[in-house]
């Protein structure tokens, strides 16, 4: 702590506290950057999707197939009046569709994605809708320290209810499995399945479906994250002035602060999108494909 002195109009001395160290932001310059750097990070968030992809996709066909790459590049042979021919390659759009989409015939890769994309964000939602309407008890977290001059110390609410939202889900998923029904017909899908619910009395919904469209799942998942990160990173920067920042999220450096993630609690009401991002979609999500 840095003391400023001066006299006063009767020879005394007035201190007052100049700075704080603790109040300040750190200098990015001396900064402490984890997981390689910003190097690091953008490495992780542009190869750890692809390699997820990749091994989800031998999975799906039951061994390591490096041919799957050899479909990224068209080759052809283009002739001249002449008689000479000269053989060009290009980008191959198919072979990219059938990274990601494994199990669909090309050119329905399109019309899978944005119905996985719908399930995904439909499990993601009901998360919430539990989180907030489900019995909770209300928990206080750690006190948040004062990053800023008349910023206050606080403890944020937390609904705890994730025990309950468990066997809900649980029960949910095995209800909709025994009384709910999908047709599966549509010429752009192997195993012949259309995403449109049944009605009546007698229908069901198959839990192989994950299993079946592994790949992309997946993939849907990866691009709704993407997209959330880069809400939650632009709304660090919009509301008060004076936002809680994580340490280790406030470098300076967009990559870096993207990848670590830059406000501490991001929220919306009392709704916490870290906490409940963290734990619900992805680790019960797990329990219903195990």
């Amino acid at each position: 702590m840095t003391i400023a002195e001066a006299k006063g109009t009767n020879g005394t001395k007035i201190a007052s506290i100049a700075n704080q160290p603790e109040l300040q932001k750190h200098s990015h310059q001396q900064f402490d950057y984890e997981f390689g750097g910003p190097v690091g990070a953008f490495l992780t968030m542009t190869m750890l999707p692809i390699i997820v992809v990749v091994l989800d996709t031998f999975a799906s066909k039951g061994k390591i197939d490096l041919t799957i790459f050899d479909n990224f590049i068209e080759k052809d042979e283009v002739c001249s009046m002449d008689g000479t021919c000269s053989a060009s390659s290009s980008f191959s759009r198919n072979g990219m569709e059938q990274l990601i989409c494994p199990n669909s015939h090309a050119p329905y890769c399109s019309d899978v994605l944005p119905n996985c994309m719908l399930g995904i964000l439909a499990w993601f939602l009901f998360q919430v809708f539990l989180q907030k309407f489900l019995p909770a008890i209300n928990v206080r977290g750690v006190l948040l320290k004062q990053q800023f001059p008349g910023q206050a110390k606080e403890k944020l609410s937390y609904r705890i209810n994730g025990h309950l939202c468990f066997w809900v889900t649980l029960f949910t998923v095995a209800l909709t499995s025994i009384v709910g029904k999908v047709t599966f017909t549509g010429e752009g899908l192997n195993k012949n399945v259309e995403y449109v619910l049944g009605g009546g009395t007698d229908w069901k919904i198959p839990l192989t479906i994950l299993y079946d469209y592994y790949v992309e799942l997946a993939v849907s998942t990866i691009l709704l994250s993407v997209a959330l990160s880069i809400v939650m990173y632009l709304k660090s920067f919009m509301g008060k002035s004076q936002k809680r920042l994580a340490e280790g999220g406030d470098s300076g450096n967009i990559i870096y602060d993207f990848f670590m993630g830059r406000e501490l609690n991001p929220r919306t009401r009392h709704f916490d999108w870290k906490v409940f991002c963290e734990l619900r979609p992805g680790l019960l999500g797990w329990m219903v494909l195990n």
